[in-house]
């Protein structure tokens, strides 16, 4: 049996669900009241109201989905039932990581570790990344000659700036009017006619393209919701050298999956610019129907053959 850790709101990890069927335990962990949890000294045990189990014997693999959502604190004991559940979840992962590191699909503590700057600076080796700066005084910047963007390193909303809270999506800037005092991520402007997002499954990667010329903006994501960003993106043929580029990043970043983001100059896509990983971000609106071969292959992954934990 395998293990989906997640939240009742990710839809990815419906669709991922349905294509396991009774293979799979998905914990959604701000609805912890519906799990029991058991760990002593022998192992784990983890069930849930339909009598689907997982224990340190019969573990295949976990696919950790980054499950945001968490409980209020004006929820009392309800909030803190919750705390002590995901610490208990926590310690799982703990011991399936040093018993059986293979079984973490998406390890949380691999990613605390590959933040953006790691990325670009691993990429380089093998990819064109732009140029770019992390500071919280632009006015010392030497700026001249190139264009810039302005990105968010958090990616988080802004509370009380809504509704809904407002997200800062990545914007063309003179980096001189940037106030000093407060930390932005700067990075030079890449002319390209071309998104390019790769979703790399286990050394396979699977490329998908969509035409900038038709965005509202500089960032797609502003566009979700709407029939471009949901359907606009058609799959690509990625360049043997591309590929390899792309396999030995991932290799350098010990990351074994994610959707990596980039620009392309052409539509053979040849000539590309690495952006950034988001190592256990979504991907499943890419391959709703699973035409393109993606949840497949996310399947198999999933479904890996290992050793029980001991």
């Amino acid at each position: 049996m395998h293990l989906v850790i997640t939240s009742a709101e990710d839809a990815t990890a419906h669709l991922l669900c349905e294509r396991l069927g009774g293979q799979v335990l998905r914990v959604n962990w701000e609805a912890w009241e519906q799990y029991d949890i058991e760990i002593d000294a022998h192992g784990f045990r983890l069930s849930d109201r339909y009598g689907r189990e997982v224990t340190n014997t019969t573990l295949g693999n976990i696919l950790w989905r980054k499950p945001v959502p968490s409980v209020s604190r004006t929820q009392g004991e309800r909030w803190y039932g919750f705390q002590e559940f995901r610490a208990g979840v926590t310690a799982i992962l703990g011991e399936v990581r040093r018993q059986a590191p293979e079984k973490l699909l998406v390890d949380p503590e691999r990613l605390a570790r590959t933040d953006r700057f790691h990325q670009l600076r691993t990429a380089s080796r093998h990819l064109t990344t732009p140029n770019w700066v992390y500071t919280s005084t632009p006015s010392r910047g030497n700026w001249c000659g190139r264009r810039w963007v302005v990105k968010s390193m958090a990616g988080q909303p802004i509370p009380y700036s809504g509704p809904p809270d407002r997200v800062m999506f990545t914007r063309a800037v003179d980096p001189g009017d940037l106030a000093d005092g407060w930390p932005w991520l700067v990075q030079e402007l890449i002319d390209a006619p071309y998104d390019l997002t790769v979703v790399y499954v286990n050394g396979v990667c699977f490329g998908f393209l969509l035409e900038r010329a038709f965005l509202p903006g500089l960032d797609w994501r502003e566009a979700i919701g709407t029939q471009l960003a949901d359907s606009g993106w058609r799959p690509v043929t990625l360049s043997a050298g591309v590929e390899k580029a792309l396999r030995d990043t991932m290799a350098d970043l010990e990351l074994r999956f994610g959707r990596l983001d980039l620009l392309a100059h052409d539509a053979d896509c040849r000539d590309v610019v690495f952006l950034e990983v988001n190592a256990n971000g979504q991907w499943a609106w890419l391959d709703i129907d699973g035409r393109h071969g993606v949840m497949e292959a996310v399947v198999r992954f999933i479904t890996a053959s290992n050793d029980p934990v001991a």
